[in-house]
Protein backbone atom coordinates (compact mmCIF):
# COMPACT_ATOMS: atom_id res chain seq x y z
CA UNK A 1 0.00 0.00 0.00
CA UNK A 2 1.57 3.55 -1.02
CA UNK A 3 2.21 5.78 2.03
CA UNK A 4 0.62 8.81 1.88
CA UNK A 5 2.32 12.46 3.21
CA UNK A 6 -0.33 14.05 5.58
CA UNK A 7 0.51 17.26 5.27
CA UNK A 8 0.56 19.39 2.15
CA UNK A 9 3.23 22.04 3.06
CA UNK A 10 6.29 19.79 3.80
CA UNK A 11 8.75 22.63 3.13
CA UNK A 12 7.30 26.04 3.53
CA UNK A 13 9.79 27.79 1.87
CA UNK A 14 10.29 26.05 -1.62
CA UNK A 15 6.68 25.48 -1.92
CA UNK A 16 5.60 28.91 -1.61
CA UNK A 17 8.04 30.05 -3.78
CA UNK A 18 6.97 28.13 -6.38
CA UNK A 19 3.49 28.89 -5.69
CA UNK A 20 3.15 32.57 -5.30
CA UNK A 21 5.28 32.33 -8.83
CA UNK A 22 2.75 30.25 -10.22
CA UNK A 23 -0.81 31.96 -8.93
CA UNK A 24 1.30 35.68 -9.71
CA UNK A 25 1.56 34.33 -13.14
CA UNK A 26 -1.63 33.13 -14.00
CA UNK A 27 -3.42 36.40 -12.58
CA UNK A 28 -0.73 38.27 -14.51
CA UNK A 29 -2.09 36.37 -17.48
CA UNK A 30 -5.57 36.43 -16.65
CA UNK A 31 -5.57 40.56 -16.23
CA UNK A 32 -3.72 41.00 -19.96
CA UNK A 33 -5.91 38.58 -21.88
CA UNK A 34 -9.37 40.36 -19.69
CA UNK A 35 -7.74 43.91 -20.58
CA UNK A 36 -6.68 43.17 -24.27
CA UNK A 37 -10.16 41.38 -24.81
CA UNK A 38 -11.98 44.45 -23.36
CA UNK A 39 -9.55 47.08 -25.52
CA UNK A 40 -10.39 45.41 -28.63
CA UNK A 41 -14.09 45.35 -28.45
CA UNK A 42 -14.16 48.89 -27.51
CA UNK A 43 -11.91 50.23 -30.14
CA UNK A 44 -13.48 48.22 -32.25
CA UNK A 45 -16.95 49.69 -31.94
CA UNK A 46 -15.84 52.88 -31.13
CA UNK A 47 -13.61 53.32 -34.33
CA UNK A 48 -16.13 51.76 -37.06
CA UNK A 49 -19.63 52.79 -34.94
CA UNK A 50 -19.24 55.78 -33.15
CA UNK A 51 -22.23 57.35 -33.44
CA UNK A 52 -24.40 53.94 -33.65
CA UNK A 53 -23.56 53.89 -30.11
CA UNK A 54 -24.47 57.26 -29.20
CA UNK A 55 -27.21 57.06 -30.69
CA UNK A 56 -28.79 54.11 -29.68
CA UNK A 57 -27.78 54.30 -26.26
CA UNK A 58 -25.57 51.03 -27.04
CA UNK A 59 -22.78 52.67 -24.97
CA UNK A 60 -24.37 51.78 -21.96
CA UNK A 61 -25.55 48.22 -23.04
CA UNK A 62 -21.73 47.47 -23.88
CA UNK A 63 -20.86 49.12 -20.48
CA UNK A 64 -23.26 46.88 -18.79
CA UNK A 65 -21.88 43.55 -21.04
CA UNK A 66 -18.05 45.02 -20.08
CA UNK A 67 -18.99 44.82 -16.29
CA UNK A 68 -20.45 41.37 -17.10
CA UNK A 69 -17.62 39.81 -18.79
CA UNK A 70 -15.89 41.14 -15.81
CA UNK A 71 -17.07 40.03 -12.93
CA UNK A 72 -17.23 36.88 -14.87
CA UNK A 73 -13.15 36.66 -15.67
CA UNK A 74 -12.91 37.56 -11.99
CA UNK A 75 -14.84 34.64 -11.05
CA UNK A 76 -12.87 32.48 -13.74
CA UNK A 77 -9.57 33.71 -12.57
CA UNK A 78 -10.21 33.23 -9.04
CA UNK A 79 -11.26 29.82 -9.78
CA UNK A 80 -8.29 29.11 -11.84
CA UNK A 81 -5.90 30.24 -8.61
CA UNK A 82 -7.48 28.27 -6.22
CA UNK A 83 -7.23 25.27 -8.63
CA UNK A 84 -3.60 26.20 -9.66
CA UNK A 85 -2.80 26.45 -6.24
CA UNK A 86 -3.56 23.35 -4.92
CA UNK A 87 -2.03 21.59 -8.02
CA UNK A 88 1.36 23.77 -7.24
CA UNK A 89 1.20 22.79 -4.21
CA UNK A 90 0.76 18.71 -4.62
CA UNK A 91 3.31 18.91 -7.39
CA UNK A 92 5.99 20.77 -5.07
CA UNK A 93 5.06 18.56 -2.39
CA UNK A 94 6.14 15.95 -4.29
CA UNK A 95 9.62 17.29 -5.09
CA UNK A 96 9.83 18.73 -1.38
CA UNK A 97 8.78 15.48 0.36
CA UNK A 98 11.79 12.99 -1.33
CA UNK A 99 14.40 16.15 -0.54
CA UNK A 100 13.82 16.29 2.76
CA UNK A 101 13.89 12.56 2.92
CA UNK A 102 17.42 12.78 1.39
CA UNK A 103 18.53 15.20 3.73
CA UNK A 104 17.30 13.19 6.53
CA UNK A 105 19.73 10.06 5.30
CA UNK A 106 22.79 12.25 4.63
CA UNK A 107 22.45 13.49 7.66
CA UNK A 108 22.26 9.97 9.34
CA UNK A 109 25.25 8.80 6.78
CA UNK A 110 27.20 12.27 8.26
CA UNK A 111 26.62 10.99 12.08
CA UNK A 112 27.35 7.37 11.35
CA UNK A 113 24.17 5.94 11.69
CA UNK A 114 23.49 2.77 10.14
CA UNK A 115 20.93 4.07 7.17
CA UNK A 116 17.68 1.66 5.59
CA UNK A 117 17.45 2.19 2.48
CA UNK A 118 14.72 4.86 0.98
CA UNK A 119 11.86 4.36 -0.78
CA UNK A 120 9.41 6.77 -2.38
CA UNK A 121 5.71 6.64 -2.94
CA UNK A 122 5.00 6.06 -7.24
CA UNK A 123 4.14 9.76 -8.17
CA UNK A 124 7.10 11.29 -6.48
CA UNK A 125 9.12 13.14 -8.34
CA UNK A 126 13.10 12.40 -8.07
CA UNK A 127 12.94 8.61 -8.33
CA UNK A 128 15.77 8.13 -10.33
CA UNK A 129 17.52 9.99 -7.62
CA UNK A 130 15.78 7.98 -5.28
CA UNK A 131 17.88 4.74 -6.79
CA UNK A 132 21.66 6.20 -6.65
CA UNK A 133 20.86 6.79 -2.71
CA UNK A 134 20.03 3.70 -1.93
CA UNK A 135 23.05 2.45 -4.18
CA UNK A 136 25.16 5.34 -1.72
CA UNK A 137 23.04 3.85 1.34
CA UNK A 138 24.31 0.43 -0.04
CA UNK A 139 28.21 0.83 -0.03
CA UNK A 140 27.91 3.07 2.90
CA UNK A 141 26.96 -0.02 5.42
CA UNK A 142 29.03 -2.40 3.55
CA UNK A 143 31.85 0.38 4.71
CA UNK A 144 30.46 0.36 7.70
CA UNK A 145 29.92 -3.54 8.20
CA UNK A 146 33.70 -4.09 7.50
CA UNK A 147 34.54 -1.22 9.57
CA UNK A 148 33.25 -3.17 12.04
CA UNK A 149 34.79 -6.16 11.32
CA UNK A 150 38.35 -5.06 11.12
CA UNK A 151 37.69 -2.95 14.99
CA UNK A 152 37.04 -6.09 16.20
CA UNK A 153 40.36 -7.85 14.44
CA UNK A 154 42.18 -4.89 15.88
CA UNK A 155 40.64 -5.35 19.07
CA UNK A 156 41.22 -9.30 19.33
CA UNK A 157 45.18 -8.35 17.87
CA UNK A 158 45.55 -5.56 20.92
CA UNK A 159 43.83 -7.92 23.39
CA UNK A 160 46.12 -10.57 22.18
CA UNK A 161 50.03 -8.12 22.21
CA UNK A 162 48.63 -6.91 26.07
CA UNK A 163 48.16 -10.36 27.55
CA UNK A 164 51.55 -11.81 25.63
CA UNK A 165 53.15 -8.39 26.73
CA UNK A 166 51.87 -8.84 30.44
CA UNK A 167 52.88 -12.27 30.65
CA UNK A 168 56.22 -11.70 29.35
CA UNK A 169 55.77 -14.26 26.89
CA UNK A 170 55.88 -12.57 23.43
CA UNK A 171 58.40 -14.23 20.90
CA UNK A 172 59.87 -12.79 17.76
CA UNK A 173 57.84 -15.12 15.54
CA UNK A 174 55.12 -14.30 17.73
CA UNK A 175 55.30 -10.83 16.78
CA UNK A 176 56.21 -10.88 13.63
CA UNK A 177 52.91 -12.83 13.30
CA UNK A 178 50.48 -9.88 14.61
CA UNK A 179 52.43 -7.37 12.31
CA UNK A 180 51.87 -9.53 9.27
CA UNK A 181 48.43 -9.76 10.62
CA UNK A 182 48.18 -5.87 11.07
CA UNK A 183 49.63 -5.83 7.25
CA UNK A 184 47.16 -7.55 5.59
CA UNK A 185 44.56 -5.64 7.24
CA UNK A 186 45.46 -2.41 6.00
CA UNK A 187 45.92 -4.08 2.65
CA UNK A 188 42.59 -4.99 3.11
CA UNK A 189 41.34 -1.67 4.60
CA UNK A 190 43.32 -0.38 1.44
CA UNK A 191 41.72 -2.50 -1.01
CA UNK A 192 38.26 -1.85 -0.02
CA UNK A 193 39.16 2.18 -0.48
CA UNK A 194 39.86 1.64 -3.89
CA UNK A 195 36.88 -0.41 -4.83
CA UNK A 196 34.58 1.83 -3.55
CA UNK A 197 36.14 5.07 -5.45
CA UNK A 198 35.24 2.84 -9.09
Amino acid sequence: MEKRRRKLIVNRQFQSKYLVLTLGLMIVVAVILAWITFYINWSRLSSNYPQILVERGLYQVFQQISGTIFWTNLAIIFVAVCVGGTLVLVASQRIAGPLIRFKKVAESIAEGEPVTTIRLRKKDELRGTEKDINKIIKAVNELQSKNSEMNKEISNIREKLSHNLEREIISRESLAATVQQLAEMVTKFRSTKSEQRR
